[in-house]
């Protein structure tokens, strides 16, 4: 794994590398293996390594083309390194000991930006063109797993992989962009281009951005890659699917288990990491032990599960071993860390909030937990929901729109006997999907008005006018009373196309923290295209809710997970880890108020009511669990990163 770094001067003066001293210190504890700088007159690139795959062990700096012409720096993995080899005439031998940024740069000099089109992984890299003078920033379609961040004003631009290393030069201003604060805390996520700092921005996935002494081409990034919506794959017989499927997801796990790292997985009671991990199992050396690592609640906490969830995940973790021997499952309760336990220690590694404060302490107990293990690599399935276990029962509302009414109903009574509820229930909430489609945005506000942002957000009423939150979403297509839309191929698309939040960033970067990388073969965008592009009923076949991966991994998971109608709790004992903090908290609200920008943008006066309104701990996990647990915790966690930002003392 590598971090990449760099900029270009702006006029006729050469780029000043002291510049870049300050990020190459930040980065220096993250690149055990080399930190390595090179000029180019306009323009200097860095990287620093971290060896994980066999390929990495020769690189040593910037990577050029044959004829010069090109340097690059990148970071990722390409998975048709073979196919590249044919197409660009090269032999297997020539090529055995080349990094995956050579791959990169051979296949810039060939397409230029096009070469996104043809490198298949997941990648963010700068590359050199001297004949050009020119800085080419490109980051991969999907942007899953890694990222780009860039600031300039009139004299140079500086680009890195983490925001924390590009702040740490002493030109970029640390100055709190107020507008993304308020879309963060109104939980619209769907700007990709702009950071929680004025005038320092993120590449967004499938775009590049061009920069010569004469400044940026077109002023800013531009989009070079979309998904091709109209696409559609079909098979003569549902079985073939399902074949099809497994092909392409078994090539996706196998592709990121390139490692010389000692390879782990995190693994929940659901079917997208678990389907991840008990394939990669079967693709280990026979004398390996994968290890798993789930997170439980601590020891001997009882709490009464809400209604159709389940708080404990370890009875489907040991099912799952049961099947699969070589699978060694770790459980981890994370116990007696509270979201408030290095929290200073995370802004200073990542410098953005984190979208769900609970969720970050059970996720980063997993990552130490491995890193303690010696474990290098740790797979996820993150964007599973989206492909392999999509539920598929959005299709219904699809069928109604296509006057397929008869099939629709057919549809409403199966997945209602699956979840023990009304047909005619499931088949009205379907049919107002199926009519927000064909209706404008203005006249389903009028029959549905929104509800009030404080019933959805810690936000400051005044603040969110000020900064017209509700007129900006709407323009962005962000839906806050997220009302699924008629489609279900609709909906992963903009899921999709909006995944890359700042959640996404964090989880990104937490090798650079931890020395673990993360990787989510449910990301390959091999197997987005394909979920996309195949007939949404396959997901709904005969009433089956989630066929396709029920089809698929019928050997692999047992019953008690394929058909598990119950959903998991993330951090199921969440108020066990704050339920002594009441007065503490207490009197940190009352501190927020001598804070000016807290006070302006969080509902201070909401936040006090919340601690007056403590929970017991069986409230905690029902009535008062979606507002108290998600709005009180991240109205706590975004006042304090503005402390952070603004060093503030209060």
């Amino acid at each position: 794994m590598t971090v990449i770094f760099g900029g270009i001067s702006f006029g006729s003066a050469p780029f000043d590398s002291h510049t870049l001293r300050p990020i190459e210190e930040v980065f220096r504890a993250a690149s055990p293996d080399g930190l390595y700088r090179k000029n180019y007159g306009a323009a200097a690139l860095g990287v620093g390594l971290r060896h994980t795959v066999p390929e990495d062990l020769f690189l040593n700096g910037p990577v050029s083309h044959t004829d010069g012409r090109f340097s690059l720096v990148g970071e990722g993995l390409i998975h048709n390194r073979m196919e590249l080899n044919q197409i660009l005439g090269l032999s297997d031998a020539q090529t055995a000991t080349w990094p995956d940024a050579a791959y990169m740069v051979a296949a810039f000099g060939k397409w230029g930006e096009a070469c996104i089109e043809h490198l298949v992984g997941e990648y963010c890299f700068a590359v050199w063109d001297a004949s050009e003078q020119a800085l080419t920033l490109l980051r991969h379609p999907t942007g899953h797993g890694h990222t780009l961040f860039y600031w300039m004003d009139g004299s140079k631009l500086l680009f890195s992989t983490q925001l924390n290393a590009l702040l740490a030069a002493p030109d970029v201003p640390r100055i709190l962009n107020e507008q993304k604060l308020a879309d963060f805390l109104f939980l619209n996520h769907m700007d990709q281009a702009t950071t929680h700092f004025e005038g320092v921005f993120r590449l967004p996935p499938g775009s590049a951005l061009r920069a010569t002494p004469r400044g940026v081409l077109e002023g800013q990034h531009r989009k070079i890659w979309n998904f091709d919506t109209k696409r559609r794959l079909t098979f003569k017989k549902n079985e073939e699917y399902v074949e099809a499927f497994n092909e392409i997801f078994n090539q996706a796990v196998v592709d990121q288990m390139r490692s010389i790292k000692p390879l782990g997985a995190m693994m929940s009671g659901g079917i997208d990491s678990s389907a991840v991990a008990v394939r990669a199992a079967a693709h280990v050396p026979t004398d390996y032990t994968l290890r798993t690592y789930t997170a439980v609640p601590q020891p001997g906490l009882e709490i009464k599960p809400r209604p159709g969830w389940y708080d404990d995940e370890t009875p489907l973790i040991q099912e799952i071993a049961a099947m699969h021997p070589n699978i060694d499952p770790q459980f981890i309760s994370s116990m007696g860390l509270s979201p408030d336990d290095g929290l200073t220690q995370h802004f200073e590694n990542h410098a953005q909030p984190f979208r769900s404060a609970s969720n970050r302490i059970w996720m980063e107990g997993i990552i130490q937990q491995a890193q303690s293990d010696g474990i290098g690599v740790l797979l996820t399935g993150q964007l599973g929901n989206m492909t392999i276990s999509w539920e598929g029962n959005p299709v219904i509302a699809e069928w109604i729109g296509r006057g397929k009414i008869i099939a629709a109903w057919h549809g409403a009574g199966a997945l209602g006997r699956y979840h023990n509820r009304p047909t005619r229930r499931i088949f009205g909430r379907a049919t107002k999907a199926a009519l927000r489609t064909m209706m404008p945005q203005q006249v389903i506000d009028i029959l549905r008005p929104s509800r009030p942002i404080t019933d959805t957000s810690i936000i400051n009423p005044e603040f969110a006018r000020k900064h017209n939150v509700l007129e900006r979403g709407a323009l962005m297509g962000f839906d806050p009373q997220f009302r699924p839309p008629g489609g279900g191929r609709e909906l992963r698309q903009k899921e999709l196309l909006n995944g890359s939040d700042f959640s996404g960033d964090v989880v990104a970067n937490w090798h650079t923290q931890f020395g673990v990388e993360l990787r989510d073969p449910t990301a390959d965008l091999r197997l987005i295209e394909f979920c996309l592009a195949i007939p949404q009923e396959q997901f709904f076949l005969n009433g089956d809710f989630r066929a396709l991966s029920q089809r698929a991994f019928n050997r692999d998971l047992p019953p008690s997970v394929l058909s598990n109608r119950q959903r998991g709790t993330q951090d199921a004992g969440w108020f066990e880890r704050i339920k002594n903090k009441q007065e503490a908290y207490r009197d940190e609200i009352r501190r927020m108020q001598n804070a000016p920008l807290v006070r302006e943008a969080i509902n201070l006066k909401e936040l006090a009511r919340m601690i007056e309104d403590w929970p017991n701990l069986e409230d905690s996990n029902q009535r008062n669990n979606s507002f108290f647990r998600y709005q009180l915790l991240r109205g706590l966690h975004v006042a304090r990163y503005i402390r952070w930002v603004n060093r503030e003392n209060w």
